[in-house]
């Protein structure tokens, strides 16, 4: 079958027919992708925490970004919302570049391993890694972060000695700081602490 288009001006037309045919498009700026660093970082994050099924862009469009993760902008992650998701797998270091969190809920997931420095996440509010596996010492860096409220590391395999600050702050009704369930892990208390007024095994 032979198609032909005949372009027939009428008696109010102004311009040749040809140039009555040609559609105008509009250029459209498209909107920006998540910042790069984010970006690694995320996927980082989700090869730690066997999150691989997830693809595309964790942020954007708005509304369309990972169900897990809440952001305000392409350039700012503020919470991580994986509680009782048992994914296994560990913590990486690069979940640091996500310097905008606010909030990190992990609690539930079956993780291992230490727990690592999260000193850049300066803006902390919330820290949930209760009912999981992880092992190694409370990092003193957890008590520098101004903005934490609170800290909950219940019922894992942690020890050593927890930080003082965080026991001060604790008393001091700073931080709600939860710690539990966790055999290997000691504080010492001083005299004027509600808590023991002795060396504390927490069981």
């Amino acid at each position: 079958m032979k198609l032909s288009v005949n372009l027939t001006p009428s008696v109010q037309s102004l311009f040749p027919s040809f140039l009555a045919g040609i559609e105008k498009f509009t250029p459209t700026r498209l909107e920006l992708l998540t910042s790069s660093h984010i970006v690694a970082a995320v996927e980082a994050l989700k090869l730690a925490l066997n999150l691989t099924s997830y693809t595309g862009d964790p942020c954007l469009p708005e509304g369309y970004g990972y169900e897990w993760m809440n952001c305000s902008s392409s350039d700012s992650v503020t919470a991580i919302l994986l509680s009782n998701s048992r994914t296994g797998g560990t913590i990486p270091d690069e979940i640091r570049s996500l310097d905008t969190l606010l909030e990190i809920h992990l609690d539930g997931s079956d993780l291992q391993g230490p727990i690592p420095d999260l000193s850049a996440l300066e803006r902390l509010e919330i820290l949930d890694l209760r009912n999981n596996r992880l092992t190694g010492p409370i990092t003193a860096t957890l008590a520098a972060l101004s903005n934490l409220q609170a800290l909950y590391l219940q019922n894992n395999n942690l020890s050593g000695q927890i930080p003082p600050e965080l026991l001060r702050r604790k008393q001091a009704y700073s931080l709600v700081f939860e710690y539990s369930g966790n055999q290997y892990l000691s504080a010492e208390v001083n005299q004027s602490s509600p808590f023991l007024n002795e060396r504390e095994q927490l069981l």
